[in-house]
């Protein structure tokens, strides 16, 4: 039996880590005498809402923690991998390429490319990084066709989408159509543009509901303590989308994104929302006026629909088409071909 470590951030934390969960979860269901999956996450941090169904050995790296702290997870990682002596070993994002690039142990790596910069704010170590990857003969995968491998443009690769984790349903109120709250759900961090959001409140005068934690929370947190009182910051949360309520609009101002798994979770749950004009988001299928192209297009959208908000509900195609594409059948099986593929060679 093949061993196939997937490591990733951690157990739970964001989509990337979910959707590596789901993909583990199904595989190893489906391939129990073919492969033993083990579940390696590198931080510290609770379990999530799926089980990944398999061996999991977590290394317990302290989450910004001190030098010798990630030293000693990075020496126990190391030792790990030399004893079991994976065939294959898929890497979800920088922290684990890091760790891995440097071992002393002949294995298959196949790097996820979740975001156009997995690096941003690192991007010499990033650099240095992703060459030794290139050199050690990796696979790399992206998880929507957009994207290209950051620092390596001329690499060939196959994309596998994030499979989609079915969520709670849109408390729909059919006798009220209003919009009452403004909500955010994402990682609190430049790319996903939360700024954009308190903007859109303050000029809106709505209360807003910001699910998500990162590097921007306590500036925004200073920022609407005394000029914007009806803004609640709930931090991360496994299940974001129980926290809403009937009469929320989701809104998804992200300068760019890797998948857009908040807009995938969003259509299949059925919420309302209004997204940035942005490429990563057309192939979503919203209708044309969920899309907005600048702070002011999202203020008088919410203004033009203050009254009708169930017309921002995603429609019935969009839905049907995201179920046929990202449902964890066909994305486990195109895992499954790959992860065939890299044993038998």
């Amino acid at each position: 039996m093949e061993k196939v470590f997937v490591v990733t951030n951690s157990l739970t934390g964001g989509g990337a880590e979910r959707a590596m969960n789901l993909v583990c979860s199904d595989i190893s269901k489906q391939n129990q005498n073919d492969y033993q999956f083990t579940l390696v996450p590198i931080n510290q941090g609770p379990r999530d809402l799926v089980d990944p169904n398999c061996r999991v050995i977590p290394i317990g790296r302290k989450w910004r923690g001190t030098f010798s702290n990630t030293l000693f997870s990075y020496l126990k990682f190391i030792s790990l991998v030399v004893r079991e002596k994976p065939k294959v070993m898929i890497l979800n994002c920088a922290l684990p390429e890091l760790f891995a690039c440097f071992i002393p142990v002949k294995t298959s790596f196949v790097v996820v490319e979740h975001s156009r910069n997995p690096w941003l704010g690192r991007e010499s170590l990033g650099l240095v990084v992703r060459r030794i990857l290139k050199l050690r003969k990796s696979t790399f995968i992206t998880v929507s066709a957009h994207l290209k491998i950051w620092s390596l443009p001329e690499i060939k690769t196959r994309t596998i989408p994030n499979p989609v984790f079915q969520v709670s349903k849109y408390p729909k109120n059919r006798n009220d159509k209003s919009i009452k709250r403004l909500v955010f759900i994402g990682r609190l961090a430049s790319d996903k543009n939360p700024e954009a959001f308190i903007e859109i409140l303050r000029r809106l005068h709505y209360p807003g509901l910001v699910i998500g934690d990162g590097v921007l929370m306590e500036g925004l947190k200073n920022q609407t303590a005394d000029k914007l009182p009806d803004v609640e910051f709930a931090g991360h949360n496994l299940e974001p989308w129980k926290l809403l309520k009937d009469g929320d609009l989701l809104i998804v101002p992200s300068k760019f994104e890797g998948d857009g798994l908040v807009i995938a979770e969003a259509v299949l749950g059925g919420f309302p929302l209004l997204a940035s004009q942005i490429s990563e988001f057309r192939k979503f299928r919203l209708s044309e006026y969920c899309y907005c192209d600048s702070e002011e297009e999202f203020i008088s959208r919410i203004r033009e629909f203050s009254m009708k908000i169930d017309d921002l509900i995603p429609a019935t195609l969009a839905v049907e088409s995201l179920k046929n594409e990202r449902g964890i059948d066909a994305i486990g099986n195109s895992w499954k071909v790959l992860i065939h593929n890299l044993v038998a060679s």
